[in-house]
Formats: C-alpha cells, structure tokens, sequence
C-alpha cells in the first residue's frame, strides 16, 4: 500500500469562511468515504451556470484514488450545513 493512501481524509466537506480560510464555522459533508485531490471552482451570478460552485476531486469507498466525481452545489447549500465550531457565523449567514 502507498502510504499516502492510508492518511487519506476520511470525509470531504467545504466550508464557507469570511477570513480566506482561517477559520470555517460553517461546513456541508460532499462525499462520506475517503477522498484525494480536490479543485474548487465558482461561476458567477448571472452567467448560464449562475452561482454554482463545482468542487472535483478524486474518491472511492475503500481509499482517496478510485474514481473521479464532480459535486455542484450554491452558497445558500452550504450555509445551511453544520456548525463547525470555528470562527464566527457572519449575522448575515445567521439569518440565511
């Protein structure tokens, strides 16, 4: 086994932070099993795909490199996700 197989995170979640990653109070759960390589990527509002957020990245049941996948989510998804006990939740997420 390669060792980096076995330090795979357990779990991929994204969370939404108001101080370029910091902190992160909120969190929303993508993909349950192992998961690898990620890249984040964000439309604008307005355009075809207005204001989907698509995260890629490499996953599997059994470890972090058996498949590929794509999640597409928006912002108001992931505000409604778990508290992550870090950071601050802006008053105007609060109230989302």
């Amino acid at each position: 086994m390669v060792p980096s197989l076995r330090r795979a995170p357990r779990a991929a979640f994204v969370r939404r932070s108001e101080d370029c990653g910091s902190t992160g109070p909120l969190k929303q759960r993508v993909h349950e099993d192992p998961f690898a390589y990620s890249s984040l990527a964000a439309s604008f509002s307005g355009t075809a795909s207005d204001g989907t957020i698509s995260l890629q990245f490499e996953g599997g049941s059994g470890h972090g490199y058996e498949g590929g996948f794509v999640a597409c989510f928006n912002l108001v998804w992931v505000l409604q996700g778990q508290r992550a006990g870090n950071g601050r939740i802006p008053d105007w997420a609060a109230r989302s």
